[in-house]
């Protein structure tokens, strides 16, 4: 379905065992090799070829050693690597982009070109267009080109007004070229329109005389180069128009053979949607709990609440709705959770110290190193007042993993039954208490390393949250080694089974679902989705993965499971229906594809955790923009940016009762929206500091952890369980 890696599973199961401790392994020698290209070390990587390391043995996602060397510049080691045989075609499955397309330099470019890579008809076409005659010249001088790539290539030089780049290309073929073969008006009418992407980006298309021309906001119309009826450039982009199989016109940006935003015509966008209905929310009542949210996003995962009577504004400095506000020490992003008049959470304390934060856009940023002692700890108020009733101090160290600038060193959201309440820490620490602050057991998990697995420098920071089910406890540590799946006795902490998973890292929790089989624990990841068996750690079913780095967690609602990724290039939603799958095991892979219910390649969430409200399923993406679909039938039925300027980031999930859907923002704007398609804004309120922790409602309160507080919104009270 949606494309993925495919690596060699151990699959480990067996009773409750004595710890086993998850140790680094040794770096295999075609990561060797991948590292000392990145580092432009010549002399490890000759050592590495004679002793036959294979050259072209992909890393994690695809990643190369000829691909690392020309991102970085190192034309001496892409010299060798090439001379080793190094394939300079091979695409690498995050960006699906090739060492040429990865190349700025002019030499390693002609390096490339004579080695035969693909696709150097783009690049002079993307040179021609930025004027760059160096790297023209680089690829000219192959002598590989026709004089079709020359036209093009002009073409797109006089876009820009790249009058001596268009020179070169007619002294290089030896006369003046010819502009290039005008399109037919009518095969260019049918792609008249308005055109918009996921994040509420327009384009208009406009007809001229031979090509087609396109308009952004608040900018003049610029012409493109035709190549075919279909086909249009400009620079280094590619405009490429299809129709889906529902007749969906679409409009693929594209940078080489890569797809880099899909746009989609406005008029095929359908109306209001008929078959659902407004307050459809309210048979959501008997799936949700009042007094409790007992894990990460309440209930099953899902985000719901039900009876809470919440206000739809509120006024912090007057005090207007706000039941209290306590001081929280430390920096944190994981949620709290509630069990009756228990409200837990967790910090990382530091003492004097002030850790690095940076909210927004900060996906280019270095990782963030803490080289101070932290307390991590597990905390516990109380729901009407906030009083912290105790307090525990888990572990005391240096932190032992890196993290992102916009992370924390306590990211995963403990979990409770009411009797026990557990909590993980990046440090690794698992720990068990009992709900009146006993500690029950404590296990080290060892380093939980989550990041970038192209850059090893990039750690991001674990932040998967552990589930509590039955009488066991559950916890997906998706790492750069060693990844897997572990279950422990929550009265003893024994460990009873763990399994062993291809997978780089991810982010995302995972949960628990019965079928007629029984319950089985749902994980999702990039190689695979899988389901294993709550009881043994037995793999039921396994689905095709998602995106790369998958942060948003599986749910099931109305007996479908929803799946999510907003990793680009694809940008996946995928639906199922587990009941249809049965017990395919490993190998049955294609079972789980039968089992697709609707699914969309563009669309998904790449840090919140979309939620299912009634007949209706709410993506939130990272600038605000809030879209509705029809929960069983996967049609779009409303899309409304909901956020701009300083509130338009958004990491926290959205949460939902009575009738209303509540969004967090980094910045700490809360908006509420009516529940359905019509998305109407009902208001914007302030917790008046950052806030990246998803929310938790119970006993009639809204509880938003911001970065130094847990503030209470609406008025306490404390029922029974449901």
């Amino acid at each position: 379905m949606f494309r993925r890696l495919f690596l060699p599973v151990l699959v480990l199961a067996g009773g409750c065992t004595s710890p086993e401790p998850v140790t680094e392994s040794d770096v295999l020698p075609h990561e060797q090799l991948l590292i000392a290209a990145r580092n432009g070390d010549r002399s490890t990587v000759d050592r590495l070829l004679d002793r036959g390391v294979a050259v072209n043995t992909p890393a994690e996602f695809g990643v190369t050693a000829l691909w690392q060397a020309c991102r970085k510049r190192h034309v001496n080691v892409a010299k060798t690597l090439v001379r080793a045989g190094a394939d300079p075609n091979v695409t690498d499955a995050i960006w699906e982009t090739t060492p040429l397309w990865m190349a700025e330099d002019p030499e390693l470019i002609h390096l490339l070109v004579r080695a035969g890579a693909r696709g150097a008809e783009g690049k002079l076409r993307a040179a021609a267009f930025s004027g760059s005659r160096p790297v023209m010249k680089a690829i000219l001088d192959t002598g590989t080109w026709t004089e079709s790539w020359l036209i093009s290539a002009k073409a797109n030089a006089l876009l820009a007004n790249r009058e001596a780049a268009a020179a070169l290309l007619d002294r290089v073929a030896g006369r003046l070229l010819p502009a290039p073969t005008p399109i037919p008006q009518a095969e260019l009418l049918q792609w008249e329109g308005a055109y918009q992407n996921d994040r509420l980006q327009t384009i208009q298309v406009e007809a001229m005389e031979g090509t087609i021309g396109i308009r952004l906001p608040q900018s003049a119309l610029r012409s493109l180069a035709p190549r075919d009826p279909v086909t249009f450039d400009f620079g280094a982009s590619t405009c490429r128009f299809e129709v889906t199989d529902s007749g969906v016109q679409q409009l693929l940006l594209c940078r080489g053979e890569h797809v880099r935003s899909v746009y989609e015509r406005v008029a095929s966008e359908g109306g209001a949607a008929t078959a659902p209905t407004g307050e459809s929310w309210r048979r959501d009542a008997s799936d949700t709990q009042r007094a409790h949210w007992a894990r990460f996003r309440g209930s099953g995962g899902r985000g719901i609440a039900v009876d809470q009577n919440l206000p739809d504004d509120w006024d912090i400095e007057s005090r207007r709705g706000v039941a209290w506000e306590t001081n929280l020490p430390g920096l944190a992003h994981s949620s709290p959770i509630v069990w009756g008049s228990n409200i837990f959470v967790t910090t990382a304390e530091t003492a004097g110290e002030k850790p690095l934060f940076q909210r927004g856009d900060v996906s280019e940023a270095a990782a963030t190193e803490d080289p101070f002692e932290h307390a991590w700890k597990l905390l516990c108020l109380d729901h009407v007042t906030g009083a912290i009733r105790w307090q525990h101090t888990v572990v005391s160290a240096i932190p032992n993993a890196k993290r992102h600038p916009k992370s924390s060193q306590a990211n995963s959201t403990p979990a409770t039954n009411g009797e026990y309440v557990v909590a993980l820490f990046n440090q690794g620490s698992l720990c068990c208490y009992t709900i009146d602050g006993r500690q029950q057991w404590q296990r080290d998990l060892g380093i939980l390393d989550s990041g970038a697995v192209t850059e090893p420098d990039y750690s991001w920071g674990f932040a998967s949250s552990p589930v509590v089910h039955g009488q066991r406890v559950f916890v997906q540590c998706d790492l750069r080694n060693e990844s897997y799946l572990a279950a422990y006795d929550l009265s003893s902490g024994k460990q009873c089974w763990k399994i062993s998973r291809d997978e780089v890292p991810s982010w995302s929790t995972p949960v628990i679902y019965e079928d007629s089989t029984g319950a089985l624990i749902v994980t999702a990841g990039t190689n695979f989705v899988r389901a294993y068996d709550v009881h043994s750690g037995a793999e039921r079913w396994r689905m095709d993965g998602l995106s790369a780095t998958p942060i948003p967690s599986p749910f099931v609602a109305a007996d479908l499971l929803f799946l999510t990724s907003g990793h680009l290039p694809t940008q996946p939603i995928v639906v199922i229906q587990p009941e249809r799958i049965g017990d395919s095991g490993p190998q049955g892979a294609q079972a789980a594809r039968d089992a697709v219910v609707w699914s969309r390649e563009r669309g998904g969430s790449y840090i919140p955790t979309p939620i299912v409200y009634g007949d209706y399923l709410y993506t939130c993406s990272n600038r605000g923009i809030l879209t509705c679909y029809e929960a069983q039938t996967g049609v779009r039925v409303g899309r409304k940016r909901i956020a701009r300027a300083a509130g338009s980031s958004f990491s926290a999930s959205p949460v939902a009762a009575d009738g209303r859907i509540f969004l967090t923002s980094e910045a700490g704007f809360v908006y509420v929206v009516r529940a359905g398609p019509d998305l109407e804004l009902l208001a914007t309120n302030r917790l008046g500091d950052d806030c990246l922790a998803t929310p938790a409602i119970a006993g009639g309160l809204f509880l938003a952890r911001t970065r130094h507080a847990l503030m209470a919104i609406g008025r306490p009270r404390v029922a029974s369980a449901p």
